[in-house]
C-alpha cells in the first residue's frame, strides 16, 4: 500500500467522492441540482480534512456574493420557465 493510501485524509476524500458520485446518480430522485451536490461535497471535504485555519482561509477566498447571485438568477429563470429544465 502506498504512502498516500495510508493517509487518513485519502480515505476521507474517497468517502466524500463516492458520496458525491452516488448523489449525482440519484439527483433526479432527490431533486437536488448537481451544482449543489458538488458544492456540498467540497464543503464536506473541507470540514472533514481541513484544519481550522485552512478552512477559514478557504472560506474567505470564496466569492459568496457571486455564487448567490448566479444561484438566484438560475432559480428565477427556472421559475419563469426560461430555463432548459422543465
Amino acid at each position: 500500500m502506498g504512502r498516500a493510501q495510508r493517509h487518513p485524509a485519502f480515505k476521507k476524500c474517497l468517502f466524500v467522492l463516492g458520496l458525491v458520485i452516488l448523489m449525482f446518480f440519484l439527483h433526479s430522485l432527490t431533486g437536488l441540482e448537481s451544482s449543489l451536490i458538488a458544492i456540498a461535497g467540497a464543503f464536506l471535504l473541507l470540514l472533514l480534512v481541513g484544519k481550522e485555519e485552512f478552512v477559514e482561509h478557504a472560506m474567505h477566498g470564496v466569492e459568496w456574493p457571486t455564487i448567490f447571485l448566479h444561484r438566484s438568477l438560475h432559480r428565477r429563470r427556472r421559475s419563469r420557465g426560461d430555463g432548459r429544465h422543465p
